[in-house]
């Protein structure tokens, strides 16, 4: 039996805990590398400074496992590193989206793409969670029959028997769920709040990254009709959703690349717990959900977002019920050995 190194730097992470589920069907013995660290709230110069990458590469160069199972570019980069100097490795870099430094910077930027494409050859696969992630970015830096799409699906342990919500709109319940990253999303919530006050509720599960000001999350707090609710596990994901309306899905186009590229994991709640999703136009996400029927897409403004839940209400919620009632119940939601598979390739020597 082949055995695998699984290395993350955000162990909590519920992505980290889909992958490990949904490998757990492999023919390979999975080992998890063994960290504290959460990168979703420690800084890249943070983890730099405190010599966790290495940490990491020291850890690699006395590791006897056959495959080093990477997430994130960060842990990839130094993977790709170390095989350097033990090439007989199997390599899997696995990207659910790209590094902001890899894309915002004026002059660093295209010096780390280039050590990027330099590094990326080591590898045996490239996992990624959106199609656009390789056409946009990784094309022509890796042969493409070693590109693998698995998208951001549940684990099954979140499958749950559909329940209506437990009341009817007006008010129309909606839930936004993640990590807040961007203002102005918040902005556009708190604005559509203030001018909807009867219509509509907002429940904001989460908790906003260090670059958030802290006024616009004062700003919400202080709202009748939003409720700021605080972090959650993945297997809360079903209840939240089953007992709110609507799942916000905006992305910021102006943010960066990433949220123009990604499959977020709220297209998937809409599917599997038969919720509508509302995002804006200007992204991939927008595309999907009109091509699967998982929701609406407005524009991503105020005016935009609150025209669009007026919508939803008006006729006693003819929109709401009909979109509802679109959502493909044979849609695929959740993963079925995806990267049991992709482990079990690489471990019989499958380029």
């Amino acid at each position: 039996m082949k055995s695998a190194l699984f290395v993350s730097f955000a162990p909590r992470h519920s992505s980290h805990v889909r992958r490990m589920q949904d490998a757990a069907a492999s023919e390979c013995s999975i080992e998890e590398y063994i960290t504290e660290i959460d990168k979703t709230r420690r800084s890249l110069l943070v983890r730099i400074a405190s010599l966790d990458y290495l940490r990491l590469f020291m850890f690699l160069m006395r590791s006897n496992h056959a495959i080093w199972w990477l997430w994130g570019a960060d842990a990839c980069f130094v993977g790709s590193l170390a095989k350097l100097f033990r090439p007989a490795k199997r390599l899997i870099w696995d990207v659910s989206d790209i590094n902001p430094h890899l894309l915002r910077h004026k002059f660093i930027s295209p010096a780390l793409r280039a050590v990027e494409a330099l590094l990326l050859k080591q590898a045996d696969r490239l996992l990624l969670t959106s199609p656009e992630f390789y056409s946009k970015h990784f094309s022509g830096k890796i042969d493409s029959n070693k590109v693998v799409v698995v998208e951001n699906y549940l684990t099954t342990d979140m499958h749950q028997e559909n329940k209506q919500p437990v009341t009817a709109p007006p008010p129309l319940k909606i839930v936004y769920a993640g990590i807040f990253r961007s203002e102005r999303v918040l902005e556009i919530i708190a604005t559509v709040a203030e001018e909807l006050r009867i219509e509509a509720e907002f429940s904001l599960y989460g908790y906003a990254s260090k670059d958030i000001d802290q006024r616009l999350l004062s700003r919400l707090s202080l709202l009748p009709n939003v409720q700021l609710k605080g972090t959650f596990t993945h297997l809360e994901i079903p209840e939240i959703c089953h007992t709110h309306h609507l799942i916000l899905g905006l992305l910021d186009p102006h943010a960066d690349e990433n949220e123009q590229w990604l499959l977020p994991n709220r297209i998937y709640h809409a599917g599997a717990f038969r919720r509508p999703i509302l995002t804006n136009e200007g992204t991939y996400t927008s595309e999907v959900v009109k091509e699967r029927r998982l929701g609406l897409v407005c524009s991503f403004s105020p005016a935009g977002v609150a025209e669009a839940i007026r919508n939803l209400l008006a006729e006693n919620g003819r929109l709401y019920h009909d979109l509802q009632e679109a959502i493909p119940q044979d849609g695929l939601y959740f993963l079925k050995g995806h990267y049991s598979q992709v482990l079990d390739e690489v471990a019989r020597g499958k380029n």
